[in-house]
């Protein structure tokens, strides 16, 4: 594993160093130690000589600085490599992440006041928004509970793979939270061993299949609830069911009381424990027009209807 740690030696970057210090990084992890030195004068009459002597002697205090920090970051199976740039630090960052291939940037945010200190400093959200690869903006000295805000998107994803598969993250409290604003009650999170998805709800069989695999990062099960078995619904959810592996647990059904189903050919009931799809392309279904026409009958006479509603 490869990690940069962004630091300038202010007290900002101090909870960043002392994390990198503090964790346990799998055997083999290069940390390479980063300083920028950035603009350090705002006009450019100073003369020559007087920049280059600011520029030495900041060089000289961030190098010193890196050489007691390497120390600290040693330990068996780790290697330690220090570097010190001058220019835009943003910039630089992203760039110096680029060119080493890590896999993971670690730096402090520079917050002042009670509003600020919420925010991200102007440097961290820009690497956070630019770099490639993940971004770890500490604010603290060690990692603690993790909130995992999965919005179905591709970095979701990545984010979820991540907290499954990276070493550092074993064994720490996380829960997922939708990216919308809602936050589960935390004392009945506490106590959730199982997640329950809906394909209908979860955004088909792409959506839940992200479900799943985020809901199994955080080391819980999933299985699908009843989603109306009249046939293309109950053919998602046996195609799922076989395709996902993250989906550990037997799935909801109510196949059994499906007297009239919406496809053709006989019904797909649960046998041997579990559903034999057919061997036809997509989901291997073809609907029932009289069906439909029978259902859509019965809706403009009654209305709609659940299965424990008299006929």
């Amino acid at each position: 594993m490869k990690v940069l740690l962004a630091t300038d030696g202010m007290p900002c970057s101090k909870p960043a160093e002392d994390l990198v210090a503090g964790t346990l990084w799998p055997k083999g992890t290069t940390i390479h130690l980063l300083t920028v030195i950035g603009p350090l004068y705002a006009d450019g009459d100073l003369p020559s000589e007087v920049r280059q002597t600011i520029w030495s002697q900041a060089t000289r205090g961030a190098d010193q600085h890196l050489r007691i920090l390497s120390e600290r970051m040693a330990g068996p199976g780790r290697k330690v490599e220090t570097a010190t740039v001058d220019g835009r630090p943003a910039s630089e960052i992203v760039e110096e992440a680029k060119r080493l291939a890590v896999d993971l940037v670690v730096m402090g945010s520079r917050g002042r006041g009670t509003f600020a200190a919420s925010l991200l400093g102007s440097v961290a959200a820009e690497v956070v928004d630019l770099a490639r690869c993940p971004v770890l903006v500490a604010r603290s000295a060690r990692l603690g509970r993790i909130l995992l805000a999965y919005d179905g998107s591709s970095e979701a994803d990545v984010a979820a793979s991540l907290l499954e598969t990276w070493p550092i993250f074993q064994g720490l409290h996380a829960r997922v939270g939708e990216a919308d604003g809602r936050r589960d009650q935390p004392d009945v999170a506490e106590r959730v061993a199982a997640h329950v998805g809906d394909l209908h709800l979860q955004g088909g069989l792409l959506g839940i299949g992200r479900a799943a695999a985020a809901i199994r990062a955080l080391g819980r099960r999933f299985w699908q609830r009843s989603a109306l078995e009249l046939g293309v619904s109950w053919a998602a959810m046996a195609h799922i069911g076989i395709a996902c592996p993250d989906i550990d647990r037997a799935s909801q059904a109510l196949i059994d009381w499906v007297e009239d189903d919406v496809v053709t050919g006989p019904a797909w009931y649960v046998t041997d424990g579990g559903v034999v799809p057919p061997e036809r392309p997509g989901l291997g279904v073809e609907l029932d027009r009289g069906a439909l026409d029978r259902y859509a009958e019965a809706f403009r006479e009654k209305g709609e209807l659940t299965y424990f509603d008299a006929a």
